[in-house]
């Protein structure tokens, strides 16, 4: 069965795919075929050739300087986001009267770039086949190449072509053809994969929300894909691009089991020494969803608002069922990001449970706690709807902490609470649990 390697375009986001190398080197995860559009082509030619140290080596000093010729000035006076490109007319007016005047950018040094990356040589006596995506212009003709398809000496030329994302980079021309950016017509190219032979397929995205969602859900793709934005295409910031890296490495780990979490990273023996807070949580969440179900259905707005805590927890379920530690582990990154606990950090989740509850504070701080007792009256939408203006998740979620310990918050009797304040809820109910 062959395994193909699937590679995402995505400018300087591309570091990612650098990380999710790392990770399935060290997993000994190995692959027949390799495809990818844009930066995705350029790494994936660097795979092929199973040069890793030069890829790694590439990433670490990469700049704008290797890509155009004032290519600094594009990309502070524009956006270091391609996708706010259409929305920045007037910033974008004199980049394009430039691009118009000089017929392009100068992109020379990135055609030198890919002279000093890629060698042809290598990737075509490679065992491992290789694919790439570009775009004829003006046709708009999609070309889908295996590496056979390519013809001799024009390899570099190709993936040239296939990272020319216009209006950032100029067009490129082979022979009397001028081409454009894969990511016009496929910018995840796990079509081509499955049209050289791949069986099983690791498909690398640069985006948080699946590029083709019904490729997603197939048993033969495992997906490896960021839940956090990687930031600009032409971020070149030293940080970004290490981050981005760190992060690739994670999630491919993550994607065959080796860490635990969704939003965040946990260590799966940290994960597994907490199962007593794990079912106490899970206990809860389910009185929760049956006191919705007994009492909401046709109290609230919408029906669909009976589910939204419950939603919170299986958002990134991937179409599988999750176990008490999994829900437990949404519970505390829900948690997290209410306090701003960093999401790249690998985590002992016992010691991440420490950390939130140290940040709840004193019960002096929440004097609006009063506010969800439950001998008050009703709360109504309105009143919550003023309450979360008026009021950070942090506050509100301390006031329902304190509120819930002292038990003078009956969920039942306030059911709109449960229904409005669902993050702030849930970070509660994980906070008792580990309380």
């Amino acid at each position: 069965m062959k395994q193909a390697i699937v590679l995402s375009g995505g400018g300087t986001k591309g570091a990612y795919e650098l990380g999710v190398w790392r990770a399935l080197r060290e997993l000994h995860i190995s692959y027949d075929i390799v495809t990818g559009t844009s930066i995705g082509s350029i790494n994936g030619a660097l795979m092929v050739m199973e040069d890793y140290d030069r890829c790694e080596q590439m990433w670490d000093n990469l700049t704008m300087e290797d890509m155009l010729v004032d290519g600094i000035t594009l990309s502070n006076s524009v956006t270091d986001t391609m996708e706010d490109f259409y929305n920045q007319k007037q910033a974008l007016r004199p980049y394009l009267k430039k691009y118009l005047k000089n017929k392009g950018l100068d992109n020379s040094p990135f055609k030198e770039f890919i002279e000093k990356q890629i060698d042809e040589e290598r990737v075509r006596a490679s065992s491992i086949n290789y694919g790439l995506v570009t775009v004829q212009f003006p046709s708009l003709t999609p070309f889908m190449l295996s590496k056979k398809k390519i013809p001799n000496g024009l390899l570099k030329d190709y993936i040239i072509a296939s990272s020319s994302v216009f209006p950032a980079f100029p067009m490129h021309k082979i022979g009397e053809e001028t081409y454009v950016d894969g990511c016009y017509y496929d910018n995840l190219p796990i079509d081509l994969a499955v049209n050289i032979g791949a069986r099983d397929i690791i498909a690398v995205d640069l985006h948080t929300t699946p590029q083709h969602p019904n490729h997603f859900r197939r048993p033969y793709v495992k997906t490896i894909m960021p839940t956090q934005d990687l930031g600009g295409v032409l971020d070149f910031h030293r940080e970004r691009i290490q981050k981005n890296i760190r992060l690739g490495y994670l999630d491919a780990l993550k994607a065959y089991g080796k860490i635990k979490g969704f939003t965040h990273y946990f260590t799966p023996e940290s994960v597994n020494a907490m199962k007593k807070e794990a079912r106490k949580f899970c206990y809860r969440v389910a009185a929760g969803e049956a006191l919705m179900m007994q009492n909401g259905k046709g109290k609230l707005d919408k029906a669909g608002d009976v589910y939204r805590m419950f939603h919170l927890f299986e958002q990134y379920a991937t179409n599988r069922a999750l176990t008490k530690e999994d829900y437990f582990i949404r519970g505390a990154e829900i948690c997290g990001d209410i306090y701003g606990m960093d999401q790249a950090p690998l985590y002992d989740l016992r010691e991440y449970a420490k950390e939130l509850r140290g940040r709840i504070g004193p019960e002096e701080n929440y004097p609006d706690r009063m506010i969800f007792e439950t001998n008050n009256k009703k709360l109504e939408i309105k009143r919550l709807s003023e309450l979360k203006m008026e009021n950070s998740s942090i506050y509100l979620t301390g006031c329902l902490y304190y509120a819930m310990k002292s038990d003078t918050l009956d969920l039942e009797k306030q059911m709109n609470v449960l229904v409005y304040l669902p993050h702030e809820v849930a970070a509660v109910l994980f906070l008792q649990a580990v309380g």
